[in-house]
């Protein structure tokens, strides 16, 4: 049920949870009935934690597993990439597949083959060895990516659980082996890394918790558990944004998934608004000189970059006064008085997190550097050109929909954004008009992003290849436009 309303939905509308509820229940109940009411893994102690002083290998576990999740991620996607790049023969794809997972399987260990929850029971039990526990997350993390990668059958769920165990049981070993006196078994800790790496893999920490009770029906470990799963969401969702389901997402039809609460600031990027002719100026320039143009211009602020355009600081008008009223004679340089912590943004970024500094700093303006590391002053974002970058596209927005008479989603109860990338080959898209698409009842396509830049479509606008489309709807009609947009790219 958390599953369902965590990752897939991504939401704990009330009106969801009813239905996922009784959906839950009415499997749960068939299939206990028929299978028993045995839990999946068969844990033969009852693990807890021995001493406080856990909880900092636990912390340290959570880390790890939040790495590990996001390797796992990468990994998984990374060959399904250079598979889908290889124009061969489904037929031979899967071949090259079958063969390297077989080879791994047959020179290294037959426990990656299938589900994999024989390995887990064995490491619950704690009966293998480090070394074997650190080759079989190698391999299950290669096999996994190689079959989904070469068109194979099959989930990332259970081998999260597998490399989870055994990351879990070998840290447990090494923890145990240290410390006798005061950790628990290898057991205890392949148990919680079960939890923590789909916790970092799928971002979904509450999942994580509660499915780890409902499948080992083992409750003694709760605070490690939760304190090891939440860690390691934190560490693979601020280091890497993307689970390994809302890229699977994005891969079929580019579509992004559903989301609530969003507006034209998620749809806009900085680039969208910025200004790239911005006045900066030298560290070496005499505080008197930027005095007497701070007194010709209405600049509140200026960059101050080096000889190749890098951001060393920002020097406002406040530093200027503060300068002056400290006595000084309006010859020292700039870089005696200015600011070395700077807010900064991206081209990338939305105008959301632009707003958000704008509001937390009360600043009117924000340098931008550019995105590749180097820190060279790009341009600069204003606050008046950021609402007027706002006002304008909401304004457009609402006359395109008062001249289609079409009732905007976004004012119902829930909203849906579904983002289609025109890919050259295989979109049915590219070339069409706009009027000749035959948009589902209640989509609305309200912006088009080429080249970087949004504007709102009208009827007469043909789609080109690389259009990145925002297609508005409900989330009752959202299976329907998920099919419309699954058969634009077939």
């Amino acid at each position: 049920m958390l599953f369902a309303l965590e990752v897939i939905l991504g939401s704990f509308a009330a009106r969801s949870f009813g239905l996922v509820v009784i959906s839950a229940v009415s499997a749960t109940v068939l299939s206990r009935a028929v299978l028993g009411q045995a839990p999946a893994f068969q844990v033969a102690q009852g693990f807890s934690l021995i001493s406080e002083r856990e909880y900092l290998l636990y912390a340290v576990l959570g880390a790890i597993l939040g790495l590990t999740g996001i390797l796992y991620v990468r990994s998984v996607y990374r060959l399904e990439a250079l598979f889908d790049g290889w124009t061969a023969r489904p037929v031979w794809k899967g071949a090259v597949g079958g063969l390297v997972v077989g080879a791994m399987g047959f020179f290294g260990s037959s426990l990656i083959f299938g589900v994999g929850y024989e390995g887990v029971d064995l490491a619950l039990a704690g009966k293998l060895t480090l070394s074997m526990m650190l080759l079989l997350v190698v391999l299950k993390i290669l096999a996994t990516s190689f079959t989904l990668g070469a068109g194979g059958s099959g989930g990332v769920f259970a081998p999260a659980l597998f490399i989870g165990s055994m990351v879990g049981g070998a840290s447990g070993i090494a923890a145990h082996t240290l410390f006798p006196a005061w950790t628990a078994p290898m057991g205890a800790y392949a148990l919680v890394g079960m939890a923590g790496l789909f916790g970092a893999a799928a971002h979904a920490p509450v999942t994580s918790v509660l499915i780890l009770f409902e499948m080992t029906d083992n409750y003694q470990i709760i605070l490690p558990l939760m304190a090891t799963v939440g860690i390691s969401y934190l560490v693979a969702s601020s280091v890497y944004g993307e689970s390994i389901y809302s890229l699977k997402l994005k891969h079929l039809a580019g579509d992004s998934g559903a989301s609530r609460g969003k507006s034209v600031l998620d749809l806009l990027l900085v680039a969208d608004a910025m200004t790239e002719d911005v006045e900066t100026v030298s560290p070496a320039m005499p505080v008197e000189e930027l005095i007497a143009i701070a007194a010709r211009r209405r600049t509140r602020s200026w960059p101050v970059v080096d000889d190749q355009g890098g951001l060393l600081g920002i020097v406002t008008e406040t530093d200027l006064e503060r300068a002056l009223i400290d006595g000084g004679d309006g010859s020292i340089a700039v870089e005696h008085v200015m600011t070395t912590s700077v807010v900064t943004l991206r081209p990338q970024d939305t105008l959301r997190r632009a707003y958000r500094l704008f509001s937390e700093m009360d600043i009117q303006q924000i340098p931008v550097v550019d995105g590749d590391g180097e820190g060279r002053v790009a341009g600069a974002l204003r606050r008046h050109e950021m609402v007027w970058a706002f006002k304008t596209v909401s304004e457009e927005h609402d006359r395109l929909l008062d001249s289609r008479q079409i009732e905007d989603p976004l004012a119902s109860e829930g909203v849906v954004h579904m983002q289609i990338v025109v890919h050259r080959r295989g979109s049915t898209l590219a070339g069409c008009h706009l009027r000749e698409l035959a948009l589902p009842e209640g989509a609305l396509i309200s912006l088009i992003r080429r080249s970087g830049r949004p504007f709102v479509p009208r009827g007469d606008v043909m789609i080109q290849p690389g259009d990145v489309l925002i297609v508005v709807t409900t989330p009752d009609r959202r299976d329907a436009v998920a099919k419309w947009v699954e058969s634009t790219s077939t």
